[in-house]
């Protein structure tokens, strides 16, 4: 195996080095593939190649710093692809009440992102779970994530990092690797991170708004409030209202998380290999189409009932998707994939005849699928089990393999 690590550092070596790789790189099915899209940019020029040995002789090997990177985009993009370039899978214990100091721990070692990590997660009760695999992976960097917007970020809608005193470089070094880890693996980005337009909650927006507009009053009380909570300094006048707001936003959203960002850049620039991090439009992508909405959910959902008891109850199901709001809408969904946010395509329905105290869905997150019992006799029965499910989060555990 070609030892990647020296793209790193200059490209040294010779022009028949160089060839041999190049070679085998080509007679892989990734090496076409990468091949082929590191020439995108010279075609017009010198023609399509059509095969491996087209490709290997069209190449310069005399461009030492073309080469260095065609083979860097051909690592990336096996590494990317195939799961099977990380060979060493990692075991790894956490508990569910301890999840968030532990997973910084875990993450702080840099070399941490070169295995496939297999969790284990010690339930509330003190007993490990029986849970493997993909679902419980998205189930962990869920909970995580859950936990840092609660401990470590500012904001209402959206979250900003917030600067706090016992966490140095080193933790937010290891929440970088995080972010890097579980896109990596599982597609999951933490959506909640703030935009700027989003950091305020709705009650400040309004305020904001008005204060903006035709209507401000430099005596409002909410808007008096609202400086205040940010430490301004100034009286707010007619004439200076948006400079303040700007000097507020950017000391929000620019100086303080400043430090953090500082930490985090060389460790999350990784990721501008992949598409949604190339440009802030693709970014903007991303957020958009992993956010849930109650027609996406409905739509994850594959179904075949039979008319009648079945028929019934998925459309109960769906009318309780539909009653809930959009920041609710993450627990149903981390319910049924181990994620608040979709990185599926499909979300398997059947249906079971469990009745009286036994009665419960059963979801298998790795699927996803979702078993869901035909024997609500209306709306209701069902909106009140899945309440009471969603507002038990600490109660879930995996029970089945």
């Amino acid at each position: 195996m070609f030892d990647y690590s020296v793209f790193d550092g200059p490209c040294t070596a010779d022009s028949n080095q160089i060839s041999q790789v190049t070679a085998s790189c080509g007679s892989s099915s990734y090496g076409q593939h990468a091949l082929a899209t590191s020439s995108s940019s010279r075609e017009e020029n010198n023609g399509r190649c059509t095969n491996d040995l087209e490709m290997s002789s069209f190449i310069d090997h005399n461009d030492f710093e073309g080469i260095k990177y065609l083979l860097f985009l051909f690592a990336t993009f096996c590494k990317s692809r195939d799961s099977s370039w990380r060979t060493t899978i990692k075991p790894v214990t956490v508990h569910r009440p301890l999840l968030k100091g532990e997973m910084i721990d875990i993450f702080r070692d840099p070399s941490i992102l070169e295995y496939e990590v297999d969790f284990s997660i010690i339930g509330h009760t003190g007993i490990e779970e029986e849970g493997k695999g993909s679902g419980v992976v998205r189930e962990v960097l869920t909970s995580f994530w859950h936990e840092c917007f609660s401990s470590l970020t500012v904001g209402a809608l959206q979250k900003v990092p917030s600067v706090r005193h016992d966490y140095q470089k080193g933790e937010w070094e290891a929440i970088g690797r995080l972010i890097v880890y579980g896109y990596s693996f599982a597609k999951y980005f933490p959506i909640a991170l703030s935009p700027a337009f989003s950091y305020l909650s709705q009650d400040e927006s309004k305020v904001l708004e008005k204060a903006l507009g035709n209507d401000f009053d430099p005596k409002d009380e909410d808007l008096l409030d609202l400086l205040s909570n940010f430490n301004c300094y100034k009286s707010p006048a007619k004439t200076n209202i948006f400079n303040i707001v700007h000097e507020l936003a950017h000391q929000e959203l620019v100086q303080k998380p400043r430090y953090i960002v500082d930490c985090l850049a060389p460790i999350i620039n990784r990721m501008r290999v992949y598409t949604p991090f190339q440009t802030m439009e693709d970014l903007q992508k991303l957020y958009n189409e992993k956010k849930p909405t109650a027609k996406r959910v409905i739509n994850l959902l594959s179904a075949n009932p039979t008319p009648g008891d079945e028929q019934n109850s998925l459309e109960h199901f769906k009318r309780f998707v539909k009653s809930l709001n959009g920041n609710d809408l993450g627990g149903p969904l981390q319910f049924l994939t181990g994620s608040n946010i979709i990185l599926c395509e499909t979300v398997t329905v059947t249906f079971t005849t469990l009745e009286g105290k036994s009665r419960r869905p059963i979801v298998h997150t790795c699927g996803p699928s979702l078993e869901l019992p035909s024997t609500y006799q209306c709306y209701n029965e069902l909106a009140e089990e899945f309440t009471a499910i969603l507002n038990a989060k600490d109660s879930w555990s995996f029970n089945i393999i």
